[in-house]
């Protein structure tokens, strides 16, 4: 429709209005638009999100001890994560080598396999006899929102790979997203991590394995922040994402 005179009567209240503020706050695809239409300094214009999603699976409230107790562990326990093929080529039993070492340094420590494959009796069986079968869990194939939940509540994700391994990079992904840093081997997806800044890059033997699961466990502040330094949200943007957000504008 042509403007007529109430149309012009709104757009000249618009832009008086718009001199009167110091935020204004707009869709982010009318920010350009906005500058034009109302005249204004650009810094004052700020593109924001107009919708927001619900918090999932990633961002819900969570009680980290109520998943260590579901799993028959004391809410207390620190928990490392592996998430792969049970088998040579993903390292795994390189963990239950160094297992011994790390249990005498942090007795209340608990490693949790995630996956399935040939070498699971063996790794039960090799526990034993290293006296840490109390320190291990062989979960096998776990579905999505368990597998999240115990992301959140671990405090990294270890990757001891000899090689590449189908999928791994789509494991760091969901580290990543728990906001958790990660451990991969040089012979792992090594590409993906930045050495003490987003996780650890280690080499595939026990006593390598032994000193990066030691710098995580013993300086957790330190793996706490890798962990930030790799977090990537979600598609969309989150309800306090964008209350965040609204709060920095008014603030600033």
């Amino acid at each position: 429709m042509p403007p007529d005179e109430t149309s012009r009567h709104i757009e000249r209240t618009e832009r008086a209005a718009a001199r009167l503020f110091e935020c204004l706050i707009v869709p982010d695809w009318l920010r350009e638009h906005a500058l034009v239409q109302l005249g204004t300094d650009q810094s004052r214009v700020h593109g924001f999100p107009m919708e927001g999603r619900p918090p999932d699976d990633w961002e819900a409230p969570l009680d980290f001890g109520r998943v260590k107790s579901e799993l028959g562990l004391h809410p207390f326990d620190r928990l490392l994560l592996f998430v792969g093929p049970l088998d040579h080529g993903a390292g795994v039993d390189l963990l239950v080598e160094a297992l011994p070492t790390m249990v005498s340094r942090a007795a209340n420590l608990k490693l949790l396999l995630v996956g399935c494959g040939p070498l699971h009796p063996h790794l039960q069986a090799r526990a034993h006899q290293l006296g840490v079968a109390h320190a291990l869990r062989l979960l096998g194939h776990v579905e999505s929102t368990r597998l999240i939940g115990l992301l959140r509540a671990s405090e990294a994700l270890l990757l001891p790979s000899r090689q590449r391994v189908w999928g791994d990079e789509g494991v760091v992904d969901l580290a990543r997203r728990a906001a958790r840093p990660v451990m991969v081997t040089h012979g792992g997806p090594a590409h993906l991590v930045r050495h003490e800044d987003n996780g650890l890059v280690v080499y595939d033997n026990p006593p390598s394995l032994v000193w990066g699961m030691s710098r995580l466990l013993e300086d957790a502040r330190h793996a706490e922040a890798m962990g930030r330094n790799g977090f990537r949200q979600g598609q969309g943007a989150s309800w306090a994402g964008l209350a965040r957000r609204y709060a920095e504008l008014c603030a600033s």
